[in-house]
C-alpha cells in the first residue's frame, strides 16, 4: 500500500510505512488468540457474578493482542514523532446506520488514527481508547 498523501508529505517514507503495515498485520493474526479467555471471562462476569475478581489484574496486560498492538503503536510513534505526526488506536462502540463493521463483529469499529499537528496531537492522546 502506498503512504497516504499526509502523512509522506510530513516525511514518512515508503519503507517505513511499509515495515509498520508488515508489523500490523502479524499484530492483527493475534486478535483471536485469547477469545476463549475473553469468553471465560465475560462469562463469570455474567454468570457466577465473580468477574470482579478477573478485574485486579488489567486485561489487556495480559492478552497478547493487546501487548502486541501497544508495542506496535509505541515503536510506530517512535517514527512518527520526530516527523511531527502521532498515531493512536480506537474503537467505537455500536456503529450508526451508514457505518462498516469488521467481519468480526458489526457491534464496533477499530480505527487509526493520525494527528499531524500539535493541537491534534494534544486533543488524540487525551482522548479515551474506548469510544
Amino acid at each position: 500500500a502506498d503512504v497516504p498523501p499526509r502523512l509522506e508529505r510530513q516525511g514518512v517514507t515508503a519503507g517505513e510505512w511499509a515495515d509498520a503495515m508488515r508489523k500490523l498485520a502479524n499484530v492483527q493474526r493475534l486478535g483471536a488468540r485469547c477469545d476463549a479467555m475473553r469468553a471465560l471471562h465475560c462469562g463469570c462476569i455474567v454468570v457466577f457474578n465473580l468477574g470482579w475478581l478477573c478485574l485486579c489484574c488489567p486485561w489487556s496486560k495480559c492478552d497478547p493482542f493487546q501487548v502486541a498492538m501497544q508495542a506496535w503503536l509505541d515503536e510506530f510513534n517512535a517514527t512518527l514523532e520526530p516527523k511531527g505526526i502521532f498515531v493512536k488506536g480506537f474503537v467505537f462502540g455500536k456503529m450508526q446506520s451508514g457505518g462498516q463493521g469488521s467481519e468480526r463483529s458489526s457491534k464496533n469499529l477499530s480505527v487509526l488514527v493520525f494527528a499531524l499537528t500539535r493541537m491534534e496531537i494534544k486533543r488524540v492522546r487525551d482522548e479515551p481508547v474506548l469510544q
